[in-house]
């Protein structure tokens, strides 16, 4: 669980090939005027017509891609794709389009406010998702892939109804793949499973992310008094600040030397936890996910080594597991039992984690989840500050919250 993979792993890097295999249809040209409202040249990736811009790998038995009048969501055509990848003796199956005439397209300028957009339609029955995966290319080849989940697809499914799918452009991790996100060739899917399906109005839109609940630190020299000690009790004015979940509140104070966190556990159960390493989670624990440099880009789906995943036993011995470094670290925890729960204090040097502290003016990402064992010894429940909705939060700091350091006035 707590392993951090890339997405589809080398699978997909040496079964997607970027040979150009041009289209049978006569090239139209394409309006590329409209730039959608964003400071990019070729925002429409497909409208209407087939061209000598789209390809896709040449065997009917097993794919089938066609233009289409009749299904389509907006202008005078769309794409019909039909694939069977189970029909057997079937070769790597894909399509790609190299829009704006094979030109680059710099999507980094654009990748912070911007998405890939499409319509699909299926010709019967539903997908959850697409079983298909999708990339950007760049003119040297390299390769940024993601899968066509069901989070992209307004509603979660793609039914016989015109199906939205929105996939902001950090989500591609171009300089995870390194990727030349300045200068893209083009745009591929690789088709999976079986089906038909009718997709229309490729293209690059704006596209505003949700906005991350923020906690905010004040200058800890001067906004609170903390001893440098933890005993288990929190006291007024000891923490900078804090965030909450239903079952738990974490307060969070850090100088030059140390981070230091303060739990409030509302779960009144007896903390158990008999796992070790990175295991630590499956049972009580508290998780800490943040990074330590500032200004990183905040939506990207992917880790540096400077971010840290922290797990911290909420039963004796206590340990601290750090997943982004695969090691157990030295922290001292300090735990109370009270009739209305847990009071867990836990103090950390920033030298063991081998990282800089915050610094005021920083911007960071931060995510704080519990891990409950409610009436058994392994976890039953975790429930997440910013990441409500996402359990693989822990390699994805685009699910995390924002930490912004503000100096005291």
């Amino acid at each position: 669980m707590r392993l951090i993979q890339l997405f589809f792993g080398s699978i997909l890097l040496f079964s997607c090939v970027s040979v150009k295999n041009l289209g049978l249809y006569d090239r139209v040209e394409t309006d590329h005027a409209s730039t959608n409202g964003l400071n990019l040249s070729l925002p429409h990736v497909f409208q209407d017509n087939m061209s000598s811009e789209v390809w896709f790998t040449k065997a009917n038995a097993c794919l089938q891609v066609s233009p289409e009048t009749i299904e389509k969501y907006a202008g005078s055509g769309a794409m019909k794709i039909t694939w069977n990848k189970q029909a057997g003796d079937c070769p790597w199956l894909g399509l790609g389009i190299g829009w704006g005439n094979w030109t680059g397209k710099d999507l980094v300028s654009v990748e912070n406010n911007a998405a890939l957009s499409f319509r699909v339609k299926a010709d019967q029955g539903e997908f959850s998702g697409l079983p298909w995966a999708l990339c950007m290319e760049d003119f040297s080849g390299a390769q940024a892939w993601l899968g066509l989940t069901g989070k992209y697809v307004k509603g979660g499914k793609v039914t016989t109804d015109w199906n939205e799918f929105m996939i902001p452009l950090v989500d591609f991790a171009f300089e995870k793949w390194n990727m030349d996100g300045s200068s893209v060739k083009q745009l591929i899917f690789q088709f999976e499973s079986s089906g038909t399906v009718y997709i229309d109005e490729i293209q690059i839109v704006p596209y505003v992310a949700p906005v991350k609940p923020t906690l905010v630190l004040q200058n800890p020299s001067r906004s609170t008094k903390h001893s440098g000690k933890v005993d288990g009790v929190i006291q007024p004015n000891e923490y900078s600040g804090y965030v909450q979940v239903t079952m738990g509140s974490l307060y969070v104070y850090y100088d030059n030397e140390y981070v230091y966190f303060g739990l409030v556990n509302r779960d009144k159960t007896q903390p158990v936890n008999s796992q070790t390493g990175k295991d630590i989670w499956n049972g009580d624990a508290l998780e800490i996910a943040f990074s330590t440099e500032s200004n990183l880009l905040a939506n990207r789906p992917f880790l540096y080594a400077s971010d840290k995943h922290l797990g911290i036993q909420l039963a004796a011995p206590y340990a601290c597991f750090d997943w982004t470094s695969n090691q157990t670290i030295p922290a001292e925890v300090v735990s109370k039992q009270t009739s209305e729960g847990q009071i867990a204090e836990v103090k950390l040097a920033w030298s063991d984690l081998k990282v800089s502290p915050w610094k005021v003016g920083g911007n960071y990402n931060f995510e704080f989840a519990l891990d409950m064992a409610l009436s058994n010894s392994n976890r039953e429940e975790q429930q997440r500050w910013s990441a409500v909705n996402d359990e693989n939060f822990y390699n994805k700091p685009a699910s995390w919250g924002s930490l912004k350091i503000v100096s005291f006035e």
